[in-house]
């Protein structure tokens, strides 16, 4: 082969990468629904940013009890009220990191975290119901599970309350050890 067939083959190659990575970037946008915590079904996202941040203050907190859960939705921690400093005047973002473990749900249960963040500013993102885990394991194997959560657009001044809720869409489960983080960025 000469050196210019080559050439070609390689420009080539990298435009096929190209090509699947902008393909697979689609499909990345495109997500099902299966209820309440799931998102809607064949809806285009649209992603959300929160760029350049400063950490102004982060709270971690654990427990290591069992909290069985029902459909009533049932505080997993204590809320914490936190305050968006008066200056920068461009105000803060929210970040709201949950994990635990859940264990012995009923069939064709779902364990559902729920995270408000009650104060003004934006919505909670990507939304306050997220499905995290379902029977798919034999009791009482646990399995742990891990989400994320962000508020922007929250004015400076502002006071704000995260609360974190567990919950099942049907039939009952257990959580165990479980952690929140809790990031104040300033913007």
């Amino acid at each position: 082969m000469r050196r210019c067939d080559l050439k070609k083959h390689r420009v080539l190659a990298r435009l096929a990468c190209v090509a699947l990575a902008v393909a697979l970037a689609g499909m990345g946008s495109t997500v099902w629904s299966d209820g309440p915590g799931e998102p809607d079904a064949f809806s285009a996202q649209a992603e959300q940013n929160a760029l350049n941040l400063k950490v102004f203050r982060t709270a971690i907190t654990t427990l290591d009890n069992s909290l069985p859960l029902t459909t009533t939705a049932t505080n997993a921690f204590t809320p914490l009220a936190l305050t968006c400093p008066a200056r920068p005047a461009a105000g803060c973002t929210i970040a709201v990191i949950v994990s635990s473990q859940f264990s012995n749900l009923d069939p064709g249960t779902a364990a559902q975290v729920n995270v408000t963040i009650v104060g003004t500013g934006g919505p909670v993102l990507p939304t306050t119901l997220v499905n995290v885990d379902s029977n798919s394991s034999p009791a009482p194997t646990s399995s742990a599970h891990t989400f994320q959560w962000i508020k922007k657009d929250i004015p400076a001044g502002s006071a704000q309350t995260v609360n974190v809720q567990f919950q099942v869409n049907g039939g009952a489960a257990n959580a165990g050890f479980r952690s929140r983080t809790v990031v104040l960025y300033k913007n």
